[in-house]
């Protein structure tokens, strides 16, 4: 917080020592100034336009701000899972619904489901329905998006992880295209919601089984055709 009773500008913080908190009496500013927010009605937020818009956890609703104040909440899509959202051009959003694990690290496996709003107008398809994807995340490169995702293969006793992804192009997901194969389980996935226009950029590491097991990094970088 800040201290009100200071004039001077910029107003420094207020921070108290740690020692002056356990002396008594500690006395903290008399007025503070409280910094201005306002509740929005999910955590993602994307860049719109020149502002930004959130969207809820399942995709259902999402609001945009106009510079001034945060919209009525808009019918979205409701894909479920863990969301993640890019946009093109500043009004074309993409929603991916991921896998996961549950906290005792259970595969929770889940169709690749993808949505974008075009024309006012929501668009769910379902690019594989095989319920073997483990993990997904969406990002934007130039003008194609990009889903990258893991799906189990393999049979139950020795499964292997793809690292794949699908690329938006011109109006249609072009095939799948492999980029690894992990005999570990693959931990989690990452990428900048919006890429550089020439490439589009992927990470994942693998499962952590103890400390006396480490685990690696690894990162793809893949060119945008388009964007040379």
């Amino acid at each position: 917080c800040k201290d009100a009773s200071i004039t001077e500008a910029p107003r420094p913080f207020h921070e108290p020592k740690l020692e002056d908190l356990g002396k008594k009496p500690y006395t903290p500013p008399k007025q503070v100034l409280l910094w201005p927010s306002t509740p929005v009605l999910g955590p993602w937020i994307v860049p719109h336009k020149d502002q930004v818009a959130v969207f809820t956890g399942d995709g259902s609703k999402w609001s945009y701000h106009d510079g001034t104040k945060w919209s009525a909440p808009q019918p979205g899509a409701k894909i479920g899972g863990l969301l993640t959202v890019t946009v093109l051009g500043g009004d074309h959003f993409f929603l991916c619904r991921g896998g996961g694990y549950h906290n005792l690290g259970t595969e929770m496996l889940n169709d690749l489901v993808v949505a974008d709003r075009r024309d006012g107008k929501w668009h769910v398809e379902t690019l594989d329905k095989e319920k073997k994807i483990a993990s997904a995340i969406i990002t934007a490169s130039g003008d194609a998006v990009y889903c990258f995702y893991v799906k189990k293969a393999g049979d139950e006793k020795e499964p292997v992880y793809e690292v794949r992804y699908r690329r938006f192009n011109g109006g249609t997901w072009e095939p799948s295209v492999k980029l690894a194969t992990e005999e570990r389980r693959v931990n989690h996935l990452a990428a900048p919601q919006i890429c550089p226009p020439s490439y589009a950029a992927i990470f994942w590491d693998q499962h952590f089984r103890s400390r006396a097991d480490p685990s690696e990094v690894k990162f793809v970088r893949v060119p945008n055709r388009n964007k040379q």
